[in-house]
């Protein structure tokens, strides 16, 4: 600390005071600057996850519209049907995305919506290998966690965004001074 000290006195003495101000505001300034292209990254991986839990969860939906009729859940028919086509077709493109995106989405999202990410893939293979007893209740549980899952994401990105949005008028305001 003391060796700063003395290279900032240094600086003040060779170059002056107002120089040294200067280089300091433009170090804090590009600081402040890449701390808020993160947030954008952050927004990105916010976006990512939230529509494809929404695309899984439409998906679930359209699958359960099969069991509308009493007993239809008995029935063998479901595998082959138009709503499992549907359901397959929006449900498990959004699941492995979600799932491939969590790698780098660790970077910036925050510690509660990874671990309902997490959570949400432990309890889907649980449902999906041994806590089910049929298609309905294992689109119907999902359907829950996803959803459940969805409106964390959702709370939680609106909070940081709250905050990225302030940033990015700050940004602004210093852009167009400089100008």
């Amino acid at each position: 600390m003391l060796e700063i000290i003395n290279k900032v006195i240094g600086l003040i003495n060779t170059y002056g005071l107002a120089s040294v101000i200067i280089l300091m505001i433009i170090a804090l300034y590009k600081i402040y600057v890449s701390r808020i292209n993160l947030w954008s990254k952050r927004e990105e991986y916010y976006k990512i996850m939230l529509n494809n839990l929404g695309r899984w969860r439409e998906g679930l939906s359209i699958g359960l519209e099969y069991f509308i009729e009493p007993g239809s859940e008995y029935s063998d028919d479901y595998r082959n049907s138009y709503y499992c086509k549907k359901c397959n077709e929006s449900s498990i493109p959004a699941r492995q995305e979600l799932y491939d995106n969590m790698h780098f989405g660790r970077l910036f999202l925050s510690v509660a919506a990874t671990e309902s990410i997490d959570e949400l893939f432990s309890d889907e293979w649980q449902l999906s290998n041994f806590g089910s007893i049929c298609e309905k209740d294992y689109l119907e549980s999902t359907l829950k966690i996803v959803t459940k899952t969805y409106e964390l994401i959702l709370k939680d990105a609106r909070n940081d965004l709250k905050k990225s949005h302030t940033k990015e008028l700050l940004k602004g305001l210093f852009s167009s001074s400089s100008n």
